[in-house]
């Protein structure tokens, strides 16, 4: 039995170490990214990246899972608390 990957950790240097997790949801494939914001009172937050719910959507998935990187999970997480400051 082959067992393939479902999570790995990225230590980025404004976040930490960050989970990085592949998903299936009902509503399809995620890629999901577990951390700690560094902001009191707040414990560990989720973002979430949606692929279609077909077969090419998993395959996107795991092309993505296989390419993470500190640099471009910490600017992923950094864009979305950005933007989620702006709607507050």
């Amino acid at each position: 039995m082959s067992l393939h990957p479902f999570y790995k950790t990225v230590s980025t240097e404004r976040f930490g170490d960050v989970l990085a997790l592949k998903y299936i949801a009902n509503s399809g494939p995620q890629l999901q990214f577990h951390f700690d914001p560094g902001v009191e009172g707040i414990d560990i937050c989720q973002i979430n990246i949606g692929f279609p719910d077909t077969d090419e959507g998993r395959d996107q998935l795991d092309r993505a899972f296989e390419i993470v990187q500190p640099d471009g999970v910490e600017k992923t997480i950094a864009g979305s608390m950005d933007q989620l400051a702006g709607e507050s």
